[in-house]
């Protein structure tokens, strides 16, 4: 599918959504996983704030969809914009989020970091909460995401409401790879899966 036929079916997939009132996360996927694509084509991170910008610029007020020439002509400006504008560094991002009490979806990306669970947990509950410093939350953050994910992705599974499953090989490697706070982390599950039910 070329660049054109996603911004038409991104269109279609919006102006569905909320003439059919489709708001479940399954009726949301397709939405983000397309958003995801094109956001990439034009050098945008996949960021709370630019995804809702995005989102609401498909409809005008009266329920109208914008045209795809004007969707590309609105990506094309929002890239520019974020292109020129003055980069932060990790560090930046890190203090500026915590200052201004951002959630996770609008930082992790803007540092090339995927909101993974571990890599949320380092932001909101260590970092956020002052258990850790920035230089220690990017040394985490890039160890996520300089690693290959299997390991972090399958150590701790969840099946049902009280079934949570600690892959102890798994855990293992981590820990031999040097993944901090990985302790932590498993308290952390256990605790939020026990208040969850």
């Amino acid at each position: 599918m070329n660049v054109r036929e996603k911004l038409k079916q991104y269109i279609n997939l919006i102006e569905d959504r909320y003439v059919h009132d489709k708001f479940t996360i399954v009726d949301q996927d397709p939405i983000y996983e397309l958003e995801n694509e094109i956001l990439e084509v034009f050098g945008l991170p996949a960021s709370f704030t630019i995804s809702n910008t995005l989102q609401e610029a498909i409809l005008d007020e009266n329920g109208k969809p914008i045209t795809v020439a004007d969707l590309k002509g609105f990506l094309q400006e929002m890239a520019t914009d974020y292109l020129v504008s003055k980069p932060l560094t990790d560090k930046q991002l890190l203090m500026k989020g915590k200052r201004n009490k951002t959630a996770f979806d609008d930082v992790l990306q803007y540092m090339d970091i995927l909101p993974h669970r571990y890599c949320v947990f380092i932001y909101e509950e260590l970092y956020c909460k002052n258990i850790i410093n920035e230089q220690e939350a990017i040394n985490a953050l890039h160890k996520y995401a300089g690693t290959d994910d299997t390991y972090i992705n399958s150590f701790i599974t969840s099946n049902g409401d009280f079934d949570l499953k600690i892959d102890f090989a798994a855990y293992n490697i981590l820990c031999q790879s040097g993944f901090p706070y990985l302790n932590e982390f498993v308290q952390y599950e256990i605790s939020w899966k026990i208040h969850a039910n």
